[in-house]
């Protein structure tokens, strides 16, 4: 269930019934940010998601600050662990240079007593190899999943594999797949289906007031 809230002007979209998070799509200016951190306040938040914050907006929010979808390496991340600009990371192992990086970026983050959020709203393996990266990296608080999400209606991620059930979760847990290698078997046949039909999606284009072009 999506839940919209309005502090100051500012629409965050909360995900109410699944991880309790605002998520800054677009990038804030640094005096917007503080505004907008200060403003997820008191709405029971566990973290907000999104942009890089800037120096000015260090101390004017309770709430986590949550980010690095889009960090791709352990240089980026050296200088916002080493800022104090963030207390969970969110390396995409698909983006970040798989597992090993992945768990070397993880190892840093530990060293400033940073959480980890793997980001991961894509398909099975992404997500296989996520939870094989949360069992061994002491310093794990959540891992993120598109299981049913809006994008992935005619496509989802259960869909390219052949037991769903090493998927099931209750409760918003879900065991590690034991299983050899990630713990998943891909169900070819699907692959081979959904790459003859191809697909062409994209983001929406979002634009700042004054015209310029906005992250989605």
């Amino acid at each position: 269930m999506l839940t919209d809230v309005e502090p100051d002007g500012f629409v965050f979209v909360v995900h109410a019934k699944r991880e309790d998070q605002a998520d800054h799509f677009q990038q804030d200016e640094a005096d917007e940010a503080a505004i907008h951190d200060r403003g997820a306040d008191g709405h029971g938040l566990n973290a907000q998601l999104g942009g890089i914050p800037e120096q000015e907006t260090i101390g004017q929010t309770a709430t986590p600050i949550a980010l690095g979808e889009r960090l791709f390496s352990r240089w980026d991340f050296k200088k916002v662990l080493s800022d104090g600009l963030v207390d969970i990371i969110q390396p995409d192992p698909s983006h970040a240079g798989g597992i090993t990086e992945t768990r070397k970026i993880a190892a840093m983050a530990e060293a400033y007593d940073v959480g980890l959020a793997p980001h991961c709203p894509l398909g099975p393996i992404a997500l296989a190899a996520c939870l094989q990266l949360d069992a061994v990296c002491y310093n794990a608080v959540i891992q993120e999943q598109s299981l049913g999400i809006h994008y992935n209606k005619t496509n989802d991620l259960l869909d390219y594999i052949t037991d769903p059930g090493v998927f099931a979760y209750a409760d918003g847990h879900v065991a590690i797949p034991k299983g050899a290698g990630l713990g998943i078997t891909i169900n070819e046949e699907a692959v081979i289906r959904a790459a003859a039909t191809g697909h062409r999606w994209r983001p929406p284009v979002w634009r700042h007031k004054d015209g310029s072009f906005a992250e989605w």
